[in-house]
C-alpha cells in the first residue's frame, strides 16, 4: 500500500471510529485534517456528515470515503483515537503504527454492558423528571421507563440489524 493510500484509509479509520462513538462533526474533521498535515499533505479536504465520511488529496486527484453505520457512545474509543493522532502528531509513533493502533481501538475496546447501559438510560430519566419537579412516583415510573424504553430499542435495533444485513 502507498503513503498516500494508508493516509487515507487511516484519516478515515480515525474518522469514522470517533463519528460511531458520538464525536462531533467538526472534531472528526479537525482530527483527519491534523493526520493529514503531519503527513506532510497540507491540501486535503474532508467532508463528513452523520453517516458518510470523505476525504481527498487535492494534489493528486485521489479520493475515498467510508461510512458510519453503528452510533453510539464510546468516550474511550474517541479518547484513545485522540491520543493516538496526537502521539503522531509528536512525531512519536509511524503513520502505519498509527493505522494499526486504530484498528485496534476500533475491534477492541470494550462497551459496558448492557445492563449497565439500561441502569444509565433509567437514571437520566430519574434525573431529568427530578429535575422537572416530579413527585416521587413520577420519579420512579421515569427510571422504570426509561430503563425498559432503552432495552426495548435495544432489541429491536439487534433484531433488525440481523434481518437487514
Amino acid at each position: 500500500m502507498d503513503n498516500k493510500n494508508l493516509l487515507l484509509k487511516t484519516a478515515l479509520l480515525a474518522g469514522r471510529i470517533m463519528m460511531e462513538s458520538g464525536s462531533e462533526v467538526y472534531r472528526v474533521e479537525d482530527t483527519m485534517q491534523r493526520i493529514a498535515q503531519n503527513s506532510k499533505k497540507l491540501d486535503t479536504e474532508s467532508y463528513v456528515t452523520a453517516t458518510g465520511i470523505f476525504m481527498s488529496i487535492n494534489d493528486e486527484s485521489t479520493s475515498q470515503m467510508t461510512q458510519a453505520r453503528n452510533r453510539s457512545i464510546n468516550l474511550e474509543k474517541i479518547d484513545a483515537t485522540n491520543r493516538y493522532s496526537c502521539e503522531y502528531a509528536e512525531g512519536k509513533i509511524s503513520l502505519i503504527y498509527l493505522y494499526k493502533a486504530l484498528q485496534s481501538v476500533d475491534l477492541q475496546t470494550p462497551e459496558f454492558n448492557k445492563y449497565y447501559r439500561m441502569l444509565a438510560a433509567g437514571l437520566a430519566s430519574f434525573s431529568l423528571m427530578l429535575l422537572l419537579g416530579g413527585t416521587y412516583s413520577d420519579v420512579l415510573t421515569a427510571f422504570i421507563i426509561g430503563s425498559l424504553g432503552y432495552f426495548t430499542s435495544n432489541r429491536i435495533y439487534v433484531r433488525t440489524e440481523n434481518e437487514i444485513y
